[in-house]
């Protein structure tokens, strides 16, 4: 597996979809991360970088230490299960956030086809 940033596509067929190349449990855990951030980048258009994290404990070099960056923010050191559940939240939150502005956007479209069907028919009272 390459040292940079993964790249995946999803696919999708009748009312299933799944991720190309498919997840490998053989793969390193940093890969497995960035796998993780690749499908959200692919799913919810997030940018999230993970890297191999530094730590050092009593100047012992730890290992299987990650650094998760998304633009404008990194968080380091952290252990792979973090790390994944950072990639987790980050990615339901941006979800929620785009799906909040969308549903706003909705609102306002849906507020001004009213107040111009109300002025096409001469309705302005309200």
């Amino acid at each position: 597996m390459p040292l940079g940033d993964m790249k995946v596509r999803r696919v999708r067929e009748d009312t299933r979809s799944w991720y190309e190349p498919r997840f490998d449990p053989d793969w390193s855990e940093l890969t497995q991360l960035r796998y993780m951030a690749a499908c959200a980048k692919e799913r919810d258009g997030v940018d999230i970088t993970v890297r191999l994290g530094y730590l050092t404990t009593d100047g012992i070099e730890e290992l299987d230490v990650y650094s998760l960056s998304v633009p404008g923010i990194a968080m380091s050191p952290m252990n792979y299960r973090t790390c994944s559940d950072y990639i987790q939240g980050i990615s339901m939150g941006y979800a929620s956030r785009v799906y909040q502005e969308a549903e706003e956007q909705r609102q306002a479209i849906h507020e001004l086809l009213i107040q111009k069907v109300e002025e096409e028919n001469g309705n302005t009272d309200s």
